[in-house]
C-alpha cells in the first residue's frame, strides 16, 4: 500500500493542564499532559520500553508521542504502528483487538493530525 505520512499540528490545549501534547474527546484512555508525556519518555529512555501492561494513554496520545519522536515530526501509518508496538509491547500480543483500526480512525477524524504529501525521494 502507498501510505502518506501524518504530522501533528503543534501543541494542543486540552484538559486541565495549560498545555498537553495530546488527548481529546471520544478517545480511549486519559489525556496526556506535558508532565505525563515527559514521564513516559523518561521511563522509555530508562527501561527501553513501557512494559507489558496496557498503556493508560489514548490512541491520540500515543500517535502524538510517535510523531513527536520522529526527526521530521511526521510518520507513515506503518511507522506509527511500529513505534507503538516497540514502545508499548502490550500491543504486540493484541494484534487482533482492533487497536490498529482505532489508530486509523484517530488519524482520520481528529483535527490535530493532518495527512501530508509524500516526499518525492520516498516512494511508496
Amino acid at each position: 500500500m502507498n501510505y502518506q505520512p501524518y504530522q501533528g499540528l503543534g501543541n494542543l490545549s486540552i484538559g486541565n493542564a495549560s498545555r498537553s501534547y495530546a488527548g481529546g474527546s471520544g478517545s480511549s484512555g486519559q489525556e496526556l499532559t506535558v508532565q505525563e508525556f515527559e514521564n513516559v519518555r523518561e521511563r522509555i529512555r530508562r527501561e527501553g520500553t513501557y512494559g507489558l501492561a496496557r498503556p493508560q494513554y489514548s490512541y491520540i496520545s500515543m500517535i502524538t508521542m510517535a510523531i513527536q519522536k520522529s526527526p521530521t515530526r511526521q510518520l507513515a501509518l506503518p511507522d506509527i504502528y511500529n513505534w507503538i508496538t516497540e514502545l508499548f509491547p502490550y500491543y504486540q500480543n493484541h494484534q487482533d483487538d482492533g487497536w490498529q483500526n482505532s489508530i486509523r480512525h484517530s488519524l482520520s477524524f481528529n483535527d490535530c493530525f493532518m495527512k501530508v504529501a509524500r516526499s518525492p525521494n520516498k516512494p511508496g
